[in-house]
């Protein structure tokens, strides 16, 4: 279930049953695109957009996922009629009580250079999801901590975070 997906457009799901996506990223290639994911589960995942309508996730299930969108949406907040916890936005939708708004790029490690691992243990996000609902490992193989999975795609390698070597089951998809 850890995929990257390249979406210029529209990325729309809509499907039944229920599709989950872990440890993936989601990232617009344009300056206007969405990810809209109805009705489905996101656990544990990135997504980098340019989306002035909003409701970047609607609809859906989010543990530990992040949404940073670099335009102001007009309508909708990047998480719209979700449901969840432990979830991150650069707006003030984030879904869920134990959750972190108005994050900036300085949660990642490079945004400029689209590397969207996040900054250390000093990222926004570091440590700050659920374990309840973590998959096992990160985008890149790496195991999320066992007590406080980092928000994101991505956990931070070190301080008894473990990489797997040999995964090569990444699609992208343009």
């Amino acid at each position: 279930t850890r995929c990257t997906v390249l979406f210029s457009t529209l990325l729309w799901s809509n499907s039944n049953p229920t599709q989950t996506y872990e440890s993936c990223v989601l990232k617009s290639t344009t300056s206007y695109s969405a990810a809209q994911l109805n009705g489905q589960n996101v656990t544990n995942c990135t997504l980098i957009v340019t989306n002035t309508y909003g409701q970047t996730l609607r609809g859906l299930v989010a543990y530990n996922t992040v949404v940073y969108n670099s335009a102001t949406p007009s309508n909708y907040g990047n998480f719209y009629n979700c449901t969840g916890n432990y979830n991150s936005s650069s707006d003030a939708s984030a879904t869920g009580a134990n959750s972190v708004d108005s994050i900036t790029t300085s949660a990642f490690n490079a945004y400029g250079s689209g590397d969207y691992t996040l900054a250390g243990t000093g990222s926004a996000l570091y440590h700050l999801g659920t374990s309840a609902q973590a998959p096992a490992l990160d985008h890149d193989g790496v195991a999320f901590d066992a007590s406080n999975p980092s928000i994101g795609a991505f956990e931070v390698a070190g301080g008894g975070d473990t990489a797997v070597s040999g995964i090569t089951d990444d699609l992208t998809l343009t």
